[in-house]
């Protein structure tokens, strides 16, 4: 059948009601897809110089590479929802012109989209507005599988480097939630 949001569930079980067999099916559906809260998990990795501290829920385990100058890809082995990110790096992760990109790939085709802080790695103090403090640039583009970030000027952070926290919504484009 289908896996349904919450709100919709609760629609079948009022007082008085008597859910239907598909109701049931759908119950059944949606809860065998959630995620066991006792799956999360948090994984420290590394690659020339770059830490990610990745949160996801899933058996398998993520992993980061440099594919050249500048350009990192996260990977998400099939059966890994990825959950939020924290990545550290500086200036020797960088290309010559002061960019990263960093790609975040996952095997089970899901759209990553994130929510992101950029903070100075020496003080931890958030960069609120990164184009006008510093004229960093970010853009994010979202396909089937594979993420990609891109971050411009982030060698006008100081020696210490910077760190990328984010929170990601990761969802299928099958999924049925009508």
């Amino acid at each position: 059948m289908a896996i349904v949001p919450p709100s919709i569930l609760k629609t079948y079980f009022n007082t008085g009601d008597t859910p239907t067999e598909a109701q049931y099916v759908n119950l059944i559906d949606t809860l065998a897809a959630l995620p066991a809260s006792a799956s999360l998990k948090w994984i420290n990795l590394t690659n020339d110089g770059m830490t990610v501290k990745a949160t996801f829920f899933g058996s398998g385990t993520p992993t980061l590479s440099k594919d050249t100058t500048g350009e990192y890809t996260i990977d998400f082995t099939t059966g890994i929802t990825p959950m939020g990110l924290v990545i550290t790096g500086d200036a020797d992760n960088l290309t010559g012109g002061g960019q990263i990109t960093i790609n975040i790939d996952n095997d089970d085709s899901l759209l990553v989209w994130s929510t992101r802080k950029i903070l100075r790695a020496d003080t931890f103090a958030t960069i609120s507005d990164p184009k006008s403090e510093m004229t960093i640039g970010e853009t994010e583009t979202v396909a089937a599988g594979s993420t990609a970030q891109v971050y411009t000027n982030m060698n006008n952070f100081p020696t210490e480097g910077w760190v990328i926290v984010q929170s990601l919504v990761s969802y299928s484009t099958t999924d049925n939630n009508t």
